[in-house]
């Protein structure tokens, strides 16, 4: 955007006509910008709302003793706040999560992220990262669980890192250069700063870049604009307060994170007390895009900006169909909003279903088997077979109860079953009684009674009861005569 990417510069920082015209860029650059070469100061615009000196004006917001480590990045992520902490060794590094209402802790995670100079938030993406020892570590944000996703090694080593919405880019910076990245990959200057001491964090307020310095006792933090305009510089000399590691901003007020001060350690902040002015629309919102306002501080002159949230009122046009359902597949419909264009909606249309005829038989059921039959769809062409049931199998004999003396001949059971069936077995359950052949002739024999069960292939059953009788149904005795003149006595059923 503002230089040159990294990647391209290693190929062709040799040549010495490059050299000329990054000098004759550079000046042009801060002609334009008004701070010429050496960069004089520019008019800040918290000067009148800001205390200059820190010192005198610091008020703790949270001063935690959960953990007895080095703090180090610190920023503000939703409703929360988000420090470092880590080790003397830094092989582990937790990272703390308070409320920013209570300010007590809701969780707290470790990660192997060694320093994590400084961390920075972008609420679009609820992506946190933290610059360390040129890595970029990639976090998730969300609902107050934070989850490592990438880890990123940068082709520079830059520990300070801001966020920067209008840009909507983070800004990483290492000694006197700032550079733009949304990947961390391909790092694009930005502007050169004045290198005053060490390295330590950077936040954004919505308008200036605040990038810290420190030496002991020493620190400075110095007000860029995102495009290089030196705007101003706030001091903390201190042998209380020795070391700012960080800085963010919430509801106006700066926050920042202080390290190596003993009981001191903690997150302080100062209330900058700006009297805004009343809103300006810049640019009217639509149903999907944001739109902005401004506002400015009546005693310092520092700007304010506001995006408007999308009014999300979409003016819907009709169903378009984008995959017409069939007979058994599904198909798509969408609706889009006539103003911006976009699908808003979409739904699932069912399928049709087939439209069957008529059932045609193409096998006869039998007491055996099981028919077939099918049927067309008048749509598709598509063919539906289904089963007719077996014909149910049944048996009848001809007689269900047969009365006979033990002396009397066979007598034949017949059995009527469907013409598809056929007789498996005959059976007695008293062979002493009765006995059956396979023809169902039955055999008496001692008085008594006998059940004649005849079963069927498709499984139909049919019984007879046998009754045999020593003596005849009635108690007469009929005497006849016989030839020689003998008598003898019969028996009768």
């Amino acid at each position: 955007m503002y230089g040159v990417d990294v990647k391209e510069q290693k190929n062709i920082r040799r040549s010495a006509p490059f050299f000329v015209c990054r000098f004759l860029l550079m000046l042009i650059f801060a002609m334009i910008a008004g701070q010429g070469l050496a960069g004089t100061e520019a008019k800040a615009y918290g000067e009148f709302c800001h205390p200059q000196e820190l010192a005198g004006d610091l008020r703790p917001f949270i001063q935690s003793r959960a953990y007895r480590k080095t703090s180090q990045g610190m920023c503000v992520a939703e409703d929360c706040i988000i420090y470092t902490r880590f080790d003397n060794d830094w092989s582990e590094t937790t990272y703390v999560i308070l409320d920013l209402q209570t300010r007590k802790e809701i969780a707290h995670y470790d990660f192997r992220t060694g320093h994590s100079n400084s961390l920075a938030y972008n609420p679009y993406t609820r992506q946190l990262v933290a610059v360390s020892n040129r890595h970029a570590y990639i976090f998730r944000f969300e609902n107050h669980v934070l989850t490592l996703q990438q880890d990123i090694t940068m082709v520079r080593n830059c520990p300070k890192i801001a966020f920067v919405p209008s840009a909507n880019a983070f800004y990483v910076a290492t000694d006197d250069t700032v550079y733009m990245t949304n990947d961390f990959i391909n790092l694009y200057r930005v502007f050169k700063v004045s290198k005053l001491a060490v390295d330590q964090g950077m936040g954004f307020d919505g308008t200036y870049l605040y990038i810290i310095w420190y030496r002991v006792g020493n620190n400075v933090i110095s007000l860029y604009t995102p495009d290089g305009k030196y705007a101003g510089a706030y001091t903390l000399r201190s042998g209380v307060y020795r070391e700012i590691e960080d800085v963010d901003f919430v509801d106006g007020k700066m926050l920042i994170n202080i390290a190596n001060s003993g009981e001191k350690d903690g997150i302080y902040y100062v209330n900058p007390s700006h009297t805004f002015g009343g809103w300006k629309v810049e640019q009217e919102p639509t149903c999907s895009e944001p739109g902005s306002q401004s506002r400015a501080c009546t005693k310092c002159e520092m700007p304010d900006y506001e995006q408007i949230p999308a009014t999300e009122k979409h003016k819907l046009g009709k169903w378009i169909v984008t995959n017409k359902a069939t007979c058994t597949q599904a198909g798509d419909a969408i609706q889009k909003c006539s103003v911006c264009h976009q699908t808003q909606r979409s739904k699932i249309i069912k399928p049709l279903g087939h439209k069957f005829g008529e059932w045609t038989r193409i096998v006869e059921p039998t007491v055996l088997k099981k028919g077939m039959e099918e049927r067309t769809c008048s749509v598709c062409g598509e063919k539906e077979e289904g089963e007719i049931p077996k014909i149910k199998a049944t048996a009848q004999l001809n007689h269900r109860k047969i009365d006979m003396h033990f002396t009397d001949h066979d007598e034949k059971l017949e059995v009527e079953i469907q013409e598809t069936d056929y007789v498996v077995q005959w059976s007695s359950d008293n062979e002493r009684v009765a006995k059956v052949d396979e023809d169902g002739k039955v055999d008496v024999g001692f008085p008594g009674k006998a059940r004649i069960t005849v079963v069927t292939a498709g499984g139909a059953k049919a019984t007879c009861v046998v009754k045999v009788r020593l003596f005849p149904k009635f108690s007469a005795v009929k005497n006849y005569l016989v030839k020689k003149g003998k008598a003898i006595q019969k028996l009768f059923c």
